[in-house]
């Protein structure tokens, strides 16, 4: 899945999102690229949100996003949802 990510402001901002919140156990269900960067004022970018289940359930996330290297705050909390099943033959 893609999403488009823009700076409404003038101002260039860093964003962020820890890879950490979305780590279940020792694997990771979902994965976005890129994870961080810059955004110049009015700039949009798109990132890449990979899922990649590990059983045949269904899965939700809330991933916080950080602006400006304030983690004491969040600026806005993705969601991130998906649904596997089995393979069939």
């Amino acid at each position: 899945m893609k999403i488009n990510v823009k700076n409404k402001g003038a101002k260039k901002i860093f964003w962020e999102i820890s890879n950490e919140t979305l780590k279940s156990e020792d694997f990771y269900i979902f994965k976005i690229e890129p994870s961080h960067g810059y955004l110049k004022g009015f700039e949009e970018i798109v990132i890449e949100v990979k899922f990649s289940p590990v059983i045949a359930d269904k899965y939700e996330l809330k991933v916080p996003v950080y602006l400006n290297k304030n983690y004491q705050e969040t600026s806005i909390d993705l969601v991130l949802k998906g649904k596997s099943s089995n393979p069939k033959i």
